[in-house]
């Protein structure tokens, strides 16, 4: 997933020094030949709204243009998107920007998240938590509302899913706010931080049977 500082350069300063995404997708693609790499950096451009203004993170706006790119890279049509209903759970986001370099002249953000089907059942770590964490949104780092932050390992189960495979993922906190738009179309997913957890990947995505299983590697460097 692209910065917003390479997604939307007009409103970079002149000069301003930016990790160079160019040779990071090169490298991609020629070391990860078998795997489909997934460029958001065009759709991402087109619209400020995608990214928040005092946070690094994508807006609600962001994930559901990029989940359409992942639909369309598994085959589906982009016209039978159907977005799924968003909620508005806070007006009063301020995210690590603005912590950063706080101003009383930037006000608060509109934060939004996609509705969720019932019946899901939540795991990090070894702990039943909520998909949603409402709480959150009473601290300085309303962001945590997406699973309550960062796990080592997450999973999600979906007995009502479209499907009945399973989807594993290695994130960052990127991930975070997508991975609602996911929970209908799996059967079970299962959500990787390889900062937080010590575990071969690799070897877990061959154990469940590999055949079955999505990878989606997701590197992301900000700042």
């Amino acid at each position: 997933v692209p910065s917003a500082g390479i997604s939307l350069k007009d409103s970079m300063p002149n000069g301003a020094p930016m990790y160079d995404y160019d040779r990071l997708y090169s490298s991609l693609k020629k070391e990860l030949r078998s795997c489909k790499i997934i460029d958001l950096r065009k759709v991402l451009s087109e619209l400020t709204e995608y990214y928040y203004a005092t946070d690094h993170h994508w807006t609600a706006a962001g994930v559901s243009a990029a989940y359409r790119e992942w639909l369309s890279a598994h085959g589906n049509s982009q016209s039978d998107y159907n977005t799924p209903e968003l909620i508005t759970v806070t007006k009063k986001f301020r995210g690590t920007l603005w912590s950063r370099v706080p101003s009383r002249s930037i006000g608060c953000e509109k934060m939004q998240a996609f509705q969720i089907p019932d019946g899901l059942t939540v795991e990090a770590d070894g702990k039943e938590i909520s998909l949603y964490d409402y709480s959150a949104l009473r601290t300085k780092d309303k962001y945590n509302f997406f699973e309550g932050g960062n796990h080592g390992i997450l999973t999600v189960t979906n007995p009502n899913a479209k499907s009945g495979k399973t989807l594993l993922i290695l994130k960052d906190s990127f991930a975070n706010s997508f991975l609602p738009c996911l929970v209908s179309d799996y059967a079970k997913i299962i959500m990787i931080d390889e900062r937080y957890a010590f575990i071969d990947a690799g070897q877990l995505a061959v154990d469940m049977g590999a055949e079955e299983i999505a990878v989606i590697r997701e590197i992301i460097s900000v700042g």
